[in-house]
């Protein structure tokens, strides 16, 4: 059996809740599909793989701390 350290970093929309009351439904999920777009590629960049789509934010696990915090 083998151990690994692994940082994890989760992302959130601050205030999406309020967002998503004042924009249509497509134009919310517009910006959505747009959020995620953009961390996707800092995520690919820091060498992060994600774990899971949580609604409006990502769970990221990376080799190291280090690499979380330059995606964050």
């Amino acid at each position: 059996m083998t151990t690994e350290n692994v940082a994890i970093l989760f992302t959130d929309i601050v205030g999406s809740t309020e967002l998503s009351q004042r924009l249509s439904q497509k134009r919310g999920d517009e910006f959505r599909r747009g959020h995620f777009v953009i961390r996707r590629q800092a995520i690919a960049e820091a060498g992060g793989t994600e774990v899971k789509n949580l609604d409006d934010g990502l769970m990221v696990v990376f080799s190291s701390a280090s690499a979380a915090l330059a995606c964050g």
